[in-house]
């Protein structure tokens, strides 16, 4: 014990006192607490302890507060302590740490999802004692929840992006976790198609979304070719319809992630009617006029270089005859009878067409009388850009399915007479569109 004056003189022993704060608490099982312990007297002092595991622990300070962080429920036992007058030696004083166990929570669910049948949310399940106060932040939101339940379930619709904060049960303790926990049910419009549904055999239609929210993917069962062509509206599709006969155009949209439901046009293609092809060669050697009879029915008859519109004509001079014929349906197909006087091998090849989908002077139409064909275009550069012998479909302005630039392209030909006599010719064409 250390001593000191008091009065005028006379030595006495100063005894500091101690107080503890807090004396007995209750903590949580991840707390950590902070215990008091005041020495009264002169600065610096010290004392000893034993934690509840049984373990002596010295400590000094040159201050006359000491603060020991204790995480370790039990009873805590200072056994000697002192200040820089005076100590006190065997004088235990106890004080316990009241365990209680932290609650605590698991997020599950969550995600993307494309289908509500298919969807989990959120959900966040307690551990604890009731009731329970749950605080998140939704959006930089703060919320609280307070439930007697041992779980929440958030919505399954919409979207949200959460981020835990705390929870506290009736044991008043907290624990602070944050987790991001998010939700999406993605719900993709159902588009709709806008184009025609009902058509003529060879004509080219446009179709296209009725909603520019997600991607359009398209598909076409049978009855034509298409491409997917983009302009300043949207993505768009382009068919050329080849096959008479009912065809389906399929749409769904997408986001890259979810398909919308598929929604489905009905398209009707009627067929051309039968008309002479251009390589229907007659000959006048031996006749001055020449009958021609068509085949009479509920389809109208226009002949280009008359005008009239009679299904029986007669033919008097050598050239190439055209005619149009239109079905009930509107749809047209163009025929010729090339007559000739001396039959010896003719090939015409126009000098500009212009292939742009009107439907007028779309494709380079080859007029007259040979027994057989063999006709190429090229490009300046001499790249070939199209093969057809007599009998295939006339050129439509394209390359690998694109069309070519406008501008001029060259032609060569080998055509051929009834008496397997070739003739070679060449020229050039302009495309215009």
């Amino acid at each position: 014990m250390v001593t000191g004056l008091l009065g005028s003189g006379t030595l006495m022993s100063q005894t500091p006192m101690l107080n503890i704060l807090p004396f007995d608490t209750i903590m949580c099982t991840i707390d950590t607490i902070y215990v008091s312990i005041e020495i009264s007297g002169m600065p610096g002092v010290w004392l000893k302890y034993v934690d509840p595991l049984g373990v002596s622990r010295d400590v000094n300070i040159s201050s006359s507060t000491i603060v020991l962080p204790l995480t370790m429920p039990g009873t805590y036992v200072i056994t000697q302590y002192g200040n820089a007058q005076g100590s006190v030696l065997d004088d235990p004083h106890e004080f316990v740490l009241y365990e209680r166990v932290a609650p605590g929570f698991e997020v599950s669910g969550g995600g993307v999802y494309c289908s509500e049948t298919d969807a989990i949310p959120v959900r966040i399940d307690f551990e604890g004692t009731a009731p329970f106060t749950f605080q998140y932040y939704d959006g930089g939101q703060e919320h609280e929840i307070q439930t007697t339940q041992d779980h929440i379930t958030f919505p399954a619709v919409g979207s949200y992006d959460l981020q835990t904060n705390s929870i506290r049960d009736a044991s008043g303790c907290t624990i602070y976790k944050n987790q991001p926990a998010s939700f999406q049910l993605v719900q993709l419009p159902v588009p709709e198609i806008i184009g025609e549904d009902e058509l003529c055999e060879q004509e080219t239609a446009e179709y296209r979304p009725g909603t520019a929210q997600a991607i359009p993917v398209w598909h076409l069962s049978s009855g034509g070719s298409y491409i997917e062509a983009y302009d300043s509206i949207g993505t768009f599709m382009r068919v050329v319809w080849s096959q008479p006969g009912t065809h389906r155009v399929s749409l769904q949209n997408t986001d890259q992630r979810c398909f919308s439901d598929t929604v489905t046009l009905d398209v009707v293609v009627h067929s051309l009617p039968e008309v002479l092809e251009m390589d229907t060669a007659l000959c006048l050697e031996m006749e001055e006029t020449l009958p021609v009879n068509l085949s009479p029915n509920s389809d109208t008859i226009h002949w280009l270089h008359t005008g009239g519109t009679e299904w029986s004509v007669v033919l008097d001079t050598a050239g190439i005859y055209m005619y149009r014929r239109v079905n009930s349906y509107g749809c047209s197909n163009l025929g010729y009878i090339q007559l000739g006087t001396n039959c010896t091998p003719e090939l015409h090849v126009p000098d500009a067409f212009s292939p742009n989908g009107d439907g007028i002077n779309d494709e380079l139409l080859l007029f007259g009388l040979y027994s057989k064909l063999e006709f190429s275009i090229y490009s300046a550069s001499g790249v070939r850009l199209f093969y057809a012998g007599k009998d295939d479909a006339p050129w439509e302005g394209t390359f690998e399915d694109k069309p070519v630039p406008v501008g001029v392209y060259y032609w060569k030909a080998v055509y051929y007479s009834h008496d397997g006599k070739g003739h070679v010719d060449s020229g050039a064409v302009t495309i215009i569109r």
